[in-house]
């Protein structure tokens, strides 16, 4: 079973494909369909927390990397700029 198949925004039960999803996410930002901010992540700051605070989500740190184009490890130096798509209902459209 794959990690993210019980995910409730997961529609049908399917489970995602990381490098397929990731694309997903960048294409829907490059063409404007996905609405997001940039911030610029501060010292000691996890994927997960920033995907609780922006995304009411913590399992969805891997949207914030994919969509700012970085590895998938939660911890991230001070520095980087991360993409965060805000709407979950576009989010949830797209994927």
């Amino acid at each position: 079973m794959r990690r993210y198949s019980k995910d409730d925004i997961i529609r049908g039960g399917k489970s995602y494909e990381t490098n397929k999803t990731a694309i997903k996410i960048r294409r829907a930002i490059k063409i404007g369909i996905l609405d997001t901010q940039v911030i610029t992540c501060g010292y000691l700051r996890r994927l997960d927390h920033i995907a609780y605070q922006y995304l009411d989500d913590p399992s969805l740190w891997w949207v914030i990397a994919a969509a700012s184009g970085i590895g998938w490890g939660l911890q991230v130096p001070a520095g980087t700029r991360l993409v965060i798509p805000f709407n979950r209902n576009q989010l949830e459209t797209i994927l």
